[in-house]
């Protein structure tokens, strides 16, 4: 793979002319995210201290620190 990451799954040949179907597994240990509203793959850090979730964490971290949990 050109991003450097690489992975090996499960899958199931489908009939020619079928679309292929790439699983959220596979997506998620790919650190790879679906951006419906443009139709297209994001690529995520694969550093966890870069990501939305971590982030969100802080925050709820510091709301709680505050008293304004909610």
């Amino acid at each position: 793979m050109p991003l450097g990451r690489e992975g090996t799954f499960e899958c199931l040949e489908v009939p020619g002319g079928s679309d292929p179907l790439l699983g959220v597994i596979p997506l998620e240990a790919l650190g790879i995210e679906l951006d419906l509203q443009n139709q297209q793959l994001k690529v995520l850090p694969m550093n966890s201290s870069q990501t939305y979730l971590t982030i969100l964490s802080v925050s709820e971290q510091l709301l709680l620190s505050q008293g304004k949990s909610g």
